[in-house]
């Protein structure tokens, strides 16, 4: 058994700023992501904290908090979104939203995704 610091998954970088180029490539939201948004999530806010586990399990492979999502990373798909920056990216307590933004068949990710699983192909939305 390994212990839990010596796992190798990977991590938002908290510690340094992301530059344009790294928002740009790992966090940019296509067109059909756009559209598949859109058709998952009605407010502003659940458009929001949507993009922002879709994008982020893609590149971590994993759900993260918000709060473990660097700020530059959650206002580079605010602006993509077109969303006022006085709405702010999280779940209230009670909200079982974030379960159905987390829901594999929301995101259509098989089990273990990345990590056992190599062979996946990203689908189109």
């Amino acid at each position: 058994m390994s212990i839990i610091e010596r796992t190798n998954y990977p991590k938002s970088p908290k510690r340094r700023k992301l530059n344009k180029q790294e928002l740009e490539q790992g966090y940019s939201i296509s067109s059909d992501e756009h559209i598949f948004i859109n058709k998952k999530a009605k407010t502003e806010l659940s458009k929001l904290n949507f993009a922002i586990q879709l994008k982020s399990f893609q590149i971590l492979g994993y759900f993260v908090g918000l709060d473990k999502v660097p700020e530059e990373v959650i206002n580079h798909i605010r602006q993509q979104l077109k969303i006022h920056y006085k709405i702010k990216a999280g779940y209230s307590l009670y909200n079982k939203t974030i379960y159905r933004h987390r829901n594999r068949g929301c995101l259509q990710s098989p089990p273990f995704f990345r990590f056992f699983n190599n062979s996946y192909q990203q689908q189109p939305f």
